[in-house]
């Protein structure tokens, strides 16, 4: 009798013991390592987003950086990113190095470096707080770039670029970064991208998105629009059919895109799928138990 006693604790404690271990993998599976570490996402920007600028004049532009630590208020350490331009309107002749990194802490220091390579076309920045300390959290200027602009620029919209971004903790944890483009109207801009954004911001959107002007611009040139409602306009008696008809062609793509927002979240599949395995594999194990 004692030895089924001992044999029932037993089984019961390696029972216990297997749950565990699967709900840790299970946990492991769901839960990214960056989520453990206490990742957050440290976001690069140029203050003016959208500037103008004349031929012959100097511009300076103010990268922002900001960064709210992880859970234990740690800051960064490190930061680096470069800076794209095109060549044939701008050239790049200054950097500074600003106070972000050594936010916190009045002993800090930043030490940098930056290299303008002028053929390409980006200005490469690297720095790092000395001492550590706790590291950098704040929303401060991290560099000021200076670029000229040339004397013989065309009326054109210039992309600013902000790429290769890393940040990394005091403690060694690379933190997610986001980069905002810039935009530069010389001599008023190109009037072929304005409104629409130009080559460059299509390059810049993110896949699989669609924005509300570049909606817009998929209907027509602009001219267009301008010429049916002064075609509605003439034909006072029609234009009720046309907008209803307008409004039958738009209520399918409406119907598919609620499709599509039932789907499951993207990522998630998988790991749903190992913690519903080890639901299964657990609840066996409760049966079978002796």
């Amino acid at each position: 009798m004692e030895r089924a006693s001992v044999s029932d604790g037993r089984s019961r404690r390696r029972t216990v013991l297997l749950v565990v271990v699967l709900c840790g993998l299970a946990f492991g599976a769901v839960v990214p390592a960056p989520v453990i570490a206490g990742d957050s996402v440290t976001i690069i920007y140029v203050e003016e987003s959208e500037i103008d600028a004349d031929p012959g004049e100097t511009i300076a532009l103010e990268v922002m950086v900001s960064d709210h630590g992880d859970y234990d208020a740690n800051g960064l350490g490190e930061l680096s990113f470069d800076l794209t331009y095109d060549t044939d309107v701008f050239t790049a002749t200054e950097v500074e190095h600003r106070s972000m990194l050594a936010a916190g802490d009045s002993d800090a220091e930043v030490i940098g470096s930056a290299t303008i390579d002028d053929e390409t076309g980006a200005v490469t920045i690297e720095q790092e707080r000395e001492p550590p300390g706790d590291g950098a959290v704040a929303t401060e200027p991290a560099a000021t770039v200076t670029l000229e602009v040339a004397e013989d620029a065309p009326p054109t919209t210039e992309t600013i670029g902000l790429t290769d971004g890393s940040a990394i903790l005091v403690t060694d944890y690379p933190q997610s970064v986001f980069e905002r483009d810039a935009t530069v109207h010389v001599d008023g801009g190109d009037e072929e991208s304005d409104g629409s954004g130009g080559e460059h911001d299509d390059a810049d959107e993110p896949e699989g998105v669609t924005l509300a002007d570049d909606a817009a611009v998929e209907d027509g040139d602009g001219t267009d629009g301008a010429e049916e409602a002064d075609g509605s306009s003439a034909n006072n008696g029609d234009a009720s059919d046309e907008t209803d008809d307008s409004d039958g062609e738009t209520a399918a793509p409406s119907s598919g895109d609620d499709s599509t927002s039932d789907d499951p979240i993207p990522g998630f599949a998988i790991p749903a799928a190992i913690v519903g395995i080890t639901a299964a594999i657990v609840g066996l194990v409760v049966r079978n138990r002796p």
